[in-house]
């Protein structure tokens, strides 16, 4: 738009021509059409009388428009923002747009930050100079990146005191975050295999998968279950004898393995079954035995003691002399309380007679026989006669 702003009280003509010409309009502002170059136009002043002036030349020129914004997209995960920033021209503003053309302005500046974004969308950035030309716009598209699959992984079983691995099967090629929480929550641990703390009741972990553009899954949940321990083992404690062994059966619980050990704690695995048969035994012995189930699970021990009853003293018996033909009778004079078991051998060999005073058969040559105490607990000392 051109405006003479004197002589007043006139009529402006305008020309395209310094003399001659085309008159383009006549009025005091001249709107002139699109231009896309450089343009004279020619201007004459005329009085009432139809008398002009000479006409006074005007130039419209035309400011060069700024290049195009240099910008380049980028990919995102969905349900982020993006931040977009024009790497050129210089000394300019960048108006941001939803369109090609027209469309809505959504921001005047150098770094537009998009709205949270699901899906790929393309935004259109324009330069302007300081005489408000503006450059073609440049389209840039924010990339949604996909996010990976949640975690295949399956929960397992332990006993109280014990650890769990945990290493998910699915998907490959990400990294896999464990947390405390389904959403939010503690991070504990990246990478495929998990291995829990020491868990004393039921645990569940939550596990994502996050891809190389740092796009992440929803949580998988993953339950650690605490198999509950079996009871300890009922077992009583038993007597033998010196030079004896024992055999020790629990009573319960049933469906378990039994673990014979010699100690309280650790010590040395002397059998696992049901009825664990000592060693020869010649003083007092305790052992431990603990429940196992099926889990691997097991108790604590339980301690039954092998008792080593004392043998009796040895008979005290006196020989005697009899006629050929004749039969003797030998009678012990200690201990007391014992049983009197009659031999003809001073080991093994025959059991003659059980009893306080035993009768020999008729003899007729000199004749040995062996006795020995036998107490309620079966336990024996012998003494020759």
């Amino acid at each position: 738009m051109l405006t003479p702003s004197a002589p007043s009280g006139v009529t402006f003509n305008w020309y395209d021509a310094a003399s001659n010409g085309n008159l383009l309009f006549s009025g005091s502002t001249f709107t002139t059409p699109t231009l896309n170059s450089n343009t004279t136009y020619y201007v004459e002043s005329e009085n009432g009388s139809g008398c002009k002036s000479t006409r006074t030349s005007v130039t419209v020129t035309i400011d060069a428009a700024p290049s195009s914004p240099t910008v380049i997209g980028t990919s995102i995960c969905s349900g982020q923002t993006a931040m977009l920033t024009p790497s050129a021209p210089s000394g300019v503003t960048f108006n941001w747009y939803d369109a090609a053309s027209n469309g809505n302005l959504l921001f005047s500046g150098s770094t537009f930050t998009t709205p949270t974004l699901n899906s790929n969308t393309t935004y259109y950035v324009e330069s302007e100079n300081g005489s408000g030309c503006k450059s073609t716009r440049t389209s840039v598209t924010v990339t949604i990146d996909a996010a990976p699959s949640s975690p295949t992984v399956i929960g397992t079983s332990i006993c109280s005191g014990q650890t769990a691995m945990l290493t998910p099967s699915a998907p490959s090629g990400v990294t896999f975050n464990w947390y405390d929480a389904a959403s939010n929550g503690n991070l504990l641990f990246s990478g495929s295999t998990f291995t829990t703390p020491t868990l004393n009741s039921n645990t569940t972990y939550y596990v994502e998968s996050e891809n190389g553009s740092g796009c992440k899954s929803t949580r998988t949940s993953v339950t650690v279950t605490i198999d509950a321990a079996p009871s300890s083992p009922t077992v009583i404690g038993t007597s033998i004898c010196s030079g004896q062994t024992a055999m020790l059966t629990p009573s319960a619980p049933s469906g378990v393995t039994f673990n014979w050990y010699d100690a309280a704690s650790n010590g040395n695995l002397l059998f696992s079954g049901s009825t664990f048969t000592t060693p020869t035994l010649n003083s007092n012995t305790t052992y431990y035995v603990e429940s196992e189930n099926g889990s691997g699970c097991k108790s604590t021990r339980t301690s039954v003691t092998v008792t080593i009853d004392a043998a009796p003293s040895s008979p005290t018996v006196i020989g005697t002399s009899i006629c050929s033909g004749q039969t003797a009778m030998l009678t012990p004079s200690a201990p007391s309380g014992v049983t009197f078991n009659w031999y003809d051998a001073a080991s093994n060999g025959n059991l003659l007679f059980s009893g306080s005073t035993f009768t020999t058969p008729t003899l007729n040559s000199n004749t040995t026989y062996y006795v020995e105490s036998e107490n309620s607990s079966g336990c024996k000392a012998l003494e020759h006669q």
